[in-house]
């Protein structure tokens, strides 16, 4: 285990054992092959954590890959962020995000620039729409009390009020409250629970 206040790489680092750090600013490459500890991650470079990690705010603007879970209060990025899995209170992505997992947070905002997945999505609020409208986001289920969505594939949403907005391929569709569904969307199934 490595103890530290700050870490700043705008060169190369590796890594081969867990960090510990109050925070870790990359604008170069770092690697690390454990997990990371620390109040915050900026990146602008490349940036990738083998094991898991446990930082209280993140931002990327560059490329940032978590090979585990990630937990955090607030996750920003701007660039390309991949992980396993992200449990978060506050997450806005503005560029493309994979998570292979689950993405639990309390408000969710996406806005992503190029072809983007994320497995499952539980939020209070989702908002997610796309630069380009070409491109889509994949998800296999979203569930929350507010979703408000665009150029989406999804297998399965649930949620309270629901507007599905320009381009999305939905495949089952559960409401309680209020439904919109946009003209050029396709929803195959539809019940209000």
């Amino acid at each position: 285990m490595i103890n530290n206040n700050d870490i700043t790489i705008s060169g190369v680092m590796k890594i081969n054992d867990n960090l510990d750090a109050s925070g870790v600013n990359v604008s170069g490459i770092f690697k690390m092959k454990g997990n990371l500890t620390s109040q915050r991650l900026q990146s602008s470079g490349i940036a990738k954590i083998l094991g898991s990690a446990e930082i209280t705010e993140v931002s990327n603007s560059g490329i940032l890959k978590i090979c585990g879970k990630l937990k955090t209060n607030k996750l920003i990025s701007s660039g390309v962020i991949s992980v396993d899995d992200v449990d978060a209170e506050i997450i806005k992505i503005n560029g493309k995000v994979n998570v292979e997992n689950n993405m639990n947070c309390d408000q969710l905002t996406i806005d992503f620039k190029s072809k983007s997945f994320v497995g499952s999505i539980e939020a209070s609020s989702i908002n997610i729409k796309c630069y380009r409208f070409s491109k889509k986001l994949h998800v296999n289920t979203i569930s929350a009390d507010e979703i408000k969505i665009e150029n989406v594939i999804c297998e399965k949403i649930t949620g309270n009020n629901v507007i599905i907005g320009p381009n999305c391929k939905i495949n089952y569709l559960e409401y309680i409250n209020s439904i919109e569904i946009d003209k050029s969307s396709k929803v195959i199934n539809k019940q209000k629970i």
